[in-house]
């Protein structure tokens, strides 16, 4: 079959879809037949032939039809909830969970990755059922999931079990960021559906916010608080689900991918090999630019700037996950107003800065990093006795730093050695004991500075900026740039692209912190955004205000002479 006979089989399946997609669309609102469709960027409302929707009765029949597709996006995007919470749960339970089980950095990087590899794989297995079972199976399968990794999580009692646990809440997790944010999307109209699928961002930011606050709360019970939070999982979202999805599954599964093996068929498009490109290139630098181990180890990275308490930490974390979800309702507010690429690469840039702030801030820590004055070597043939400087000392796993604090002043600093197994004290010296004199500090893993308002404050503008633009703009864009029948296909590859890189991020950070140092690793970070500025610069469309076939038509043409694409008149015609 020649390479003009598929692009003929590919527009008869995509009219054919279209033509479905266009004719439910018409019949969910009911009365109205064909017309023009006028959408105003610059205002949130349609012109339905030449007559606005401002009337009393076309206003009631709109504000009927967007609570509905609300409701709607609001019971789906409990999988993004859920998602949220089970991701973000994990960044203030590491610290308990370290002490209990006492974990080295390779178990807490396995604990913390074991979710994401299989996220990456089931995001894949996801594009299969949605294409053969639907959307709504694949939601409420992972909702299940979901709930059976909590409970497991819940009472384990040993390493194994937490791998497990969070393994299999990787599926859930695989599952529903795959597919929701297209079901969301296929719902919408043009009008609305940059908002709707941001709603998907929204919950996830609150739920990993809801998961800081419980990690908060039950941090005070050292001993089992890291067994509670998981158990709170919206079991009730099966009812949701089954409730509420009906009504756009009936057109999400018409999908026609004849007998040609799928991603062949999207090799030879060029436009959805362009779309693929640009989508999965999203979801890339959406991880290499940090994001998640900002989520998974903010707790840890809090303390890292000189916090010393651990409940402080958890909750210095909580208000992080906080502005997070916050400025998640700012992208809410702007997707629409001033389109997908611009906040994008405003949001990057401000993600970029933030870095450089985070990596000069860890530097200017480690540089002034106060001095191990006191050298009593306790007969003791410790390598913990051979450092000068308190940085050098925390590096090695097995040392800690033992000081008095006069002011806001280290004195009399010591590095004593410590084990795996208890670095609550030191084995030797003034610090070994649990219950030491007020002024006298026993700091592991952390220096004492007074640049942690750098580190914190870094934190929490990366989030600011990264919130409306790069957290759910990767998400928004690639429910919108593939045809219907490869839509399911291209989502799984860039969703398993999203963990994929997720994976490789949260396995290699505390090593290479370790390796690069805390500030080295930043300003790898910083290098990485300023290639994804770049890149999405040169090949990022606007599909403001477009409807799904027509985005399709962005990828025709070269690159750059697209990214400016504007809103204008769309016409929908019925058949």
């Amino acid at each position: 079959m020649s390479s003009a006979d598929n692009d003929d089989i590919d527009s008869e399946d995509f009219e054919m879809s279209t033509s479905i997609e266009t004719s439910l669309l018409l019949n969910s609102a009911s009365g109205m037949d064909e017309r023009n469709v006028k959408y105003t960027p610059s205002e949130d409302n349609v012109a339905v032939n030449g007559t606005s929707t401002n009337s009393d009765g076309d206003i009631s029949e709109e504000a009927k039809t967007s609570g509905f597709l609300y409701v709607l996006s609001f019971f789906a995007a409990i999988g993004g909830f859920l998602f949220g919470y089970d991701t973000g749960v994990v960044s203030g339970a590491m610290l308990l969970l370290k002490k209990q089980f006492n974990l080295t950095s390779l178990w807490e990087e396995i604990i913390v990755s074991a979710t994401i590899l299989f996220a990456a794989i089931f995001a894949l297995v996801g594009g299969f059922l949605n294409d053969y079972f639907g959307r709504k199976f694949t939601t409420v399968c992972a909702s299940f999931v979901f709930t059976g990794g909590a409970v497991l999580l819940g009472f384990a009692q040993n390493i194994a079990m937490l791998v497990i646990g969070r393994s299999i809440l990787g599926i859930g997790i695989g599952l529903a960021s795959m597919t929701v944010p297209i079901y969301i999307a296929e719902c919408a109209p043009p009008q609305m559906r940059g908002r709707l699928v941001t709603l998907n961002n929204l919950f996830i930011t609150g739920g990993q916010f809801i998961a800081s606050v419980v990690d908060g709360g039950f941090s005070y019970d050292k001993v089992n608080g890291w067994r509670f939070p998981p158990k709170g999982t919206l079991c009730y979202h099966f009812h949701g689900c089954a409730a509420e999805l009906d009504w756009g599954d009936r057109r999400l599964t018409s999908s026609s991918i004849g007998n040609q093996f799928i991603l062949v068929k999207m090799y030879q498009n060029r436009a959805v090999r362009k779309a693929v490109f640009v989508g999965c290139g999203l979801q890339l630098f959406q991880q290499l630019s940090g994001i998640n181990t900002v989520m998974y180890y903010s707790a840890t990275i809090v303390k890292m700037t000189g916090v010393r308490d651990e409940s402080t930490a958890i909750w210095i974390s909580a208000g992080t996950a906080g502005v997070n979800f916050v400025f998640t309702l700012v992208g809410l507010w702007l997707v629409e107003r001033i389109g997908r690429r611009p906040l994008i690469l405003g949001s990057l840039f401000g993600v970029f800065l933030s870095l450089v702030l985070l990596a000069v801030g860890f530097q200017l820590i480690a540089f002034n990093s106060p001095p191990v004055s006191v050298h009593t070597d306790y007969n003791s043939t410790s390598p913990c006795f051979s450092h000068n400087w308190c940085e050098a000392c925390i590096e090695d796993k097995n040392c800690g730093y033992c000081y008095t604090e006069v002011g806001k002043s280290a004195v009399n600093g010591s590095c004593l050695p410590t084990t795996s197994s208890d670095t609550s004290q030191a084995l030797i010296g003034p610090c070994n004991n649990t219950f030491l004199p007020s002024e006298t500090i026993w700091a592991h893993g952390y220096c004492p500075t007074t640049y942690s308002w750098m580190g914190i404050l870094g934190l929490v503008l990366y989030l600011m900026f990264f919130a409306p633009g790069m957290g759910p703009m990767p998400w928004t864009i690639n429910s919108e740039i593939y045809p219907l029948w490869a839509r399911s296909a291209g989502s799984s590859l860039a969703t398993a692209t999203n963990w994929t890189f997720n994976l490789v991020v949260s396995m290699s950070f505390l090593t290479l912190t370790e390796t690069l140092t805390k500030y080295g690793t930043y300003w790898l970070f910083v290098g990485i955004v300023f290639l994804g500025l770049i890149f999405m610069f040169i090949t990022v469309p606007e599909t403001k205000g477009k409807r799904l076939e027509e985005v399709e038509e962005l990828f025709e043409d070269p690159w750059c002479t697209r990214c400016s694409g504007e809103s204008g008149e769309i016409t929908v015609k019925e058949g």
